[in-house]
């Protein structure tokens, strides 16, 4: 019966086309960025194979944060524009975490937590390891064991001690020691050997590293190891790459012809457009390799 109508169709000769279809829109691909890399004092931005030193500081590079069409990076106690080299603010103490949160930037030292770009004290605490954003809240955690609401300076959960936290397929979840929990409901989602170093969220999976090893949380999978510890990940153009000494990789495809090495161990990674990218690169000097 269908093959009969299509040639029903095909016979005749009013229509000038055998099929149409309306309101097709071409599915557009996720624009690539640019990897900016964190390595010793050193900012170095990556297009394809192509690396360039685009920053340099007087301290270790520890943190970098792409907001509102601009890239910071934190040096010791100074947040920097990385494209411009203007310092936003100085802090008193190392700037341990800096995050983007209904359209502010928050950063936080071991003991204080701001709004950065109005150098407004938000909260006080002792120990603090990082901030997340979720659902358009702020929270924090740390060597303390307390995970808080940052702006309502609210107690969400209590753990038994050093916490991670972080915001993957819009729900908040936390380590604390071996463990990995779903932090609103405190369910245990999974049980390591040794602590766990760090969560991330890349592409609907949820990751975490205890110091040299990184698992698929959820399918208690084991997805690399290394021999010295996995400082950072970050997602980059539909890969996850990670970072282990002076050295990241693509850590769900790993080989040695992948690796790329810098000139200092890598602390942080940031993905930033081709536009502010091709601005950084036009500041900064070609490198060749570390290998």
């Amino acid at each position: 019966m269908i093959e009969d109508k299509i040639n029903e169709i095909l016979k005749n000769k009013k229509c000038k086309h055998s099929f149409q279809i309306k309101n097709h829109k071409p599915v557009k691909k996720p624009e690539e960025q640019g990897l900016i890399v964190a390595a010793g004092n050193n900012i170095y931005a990556l297009k394809g194979k192509e690396k360039y030193l685009v920053g340099l500081r007087p301290y270790y590079v520890t943190k970098l944060l792409y907001y509102n069409s601009n890239l910071y990076d934190a040096s010791n106690n100074i947040i920097s524009n990385t494209l411009t080299d203007v310092i936003i603010t100085r802090r008193t103490s190392w700037i341990k975490s800096f995050v983007f949160n209904n359209g502010k930037m928050y950063d936080a030292t071991n003991e204080q937590i701001f709004e950065t770009q109005s150098n407004k004290l938000i909260a006080r605490r002792y120990g603090l390891i990082n901030l997340v954003s979720n659902q358009g809240r702020l929270y924090d955690c740390g060597s303390y064991k307390e995970i808080f609401d940052t702006l309502r300076d609210e107690i969400i959960t209590i753990r038994g001690g050093y916490s991670h936290l972080v915001s993957h397929n819009s729900r908040l979840y936390d380590s604390s020691e071996n463990l990995v929990f779903e932090t609103p409901s405190n369910k245990i989602i999974t049980k390591r050997i040794s602590n766990i170093t760090g969560l991330f969220s890349h592409n609907g999976r949820l990751y975490d590293s205890c110091y040299n090893k990184l698992f698929d949380t959820f399918d208690n999978k084991l997805i690399t190891e290394k021999s010295s510890g996995i400082n950072c990940l970050s997602n980059h153009n539909g890969k996850l790459y990670a970072s282990s000494g002076s050295y990241i990789f693509d850590a769900l495809g790993y080989s040695k012809e992948n690796l790329i090495g810098f000139n200092g161990d890598v602390h942080d990674m940031c993905n930033v457009p081709f536009s502010l990218l091709n601005k950084l690169i036009s500041k900064g000097l070609p490198i060749t390799d570390y290998h």
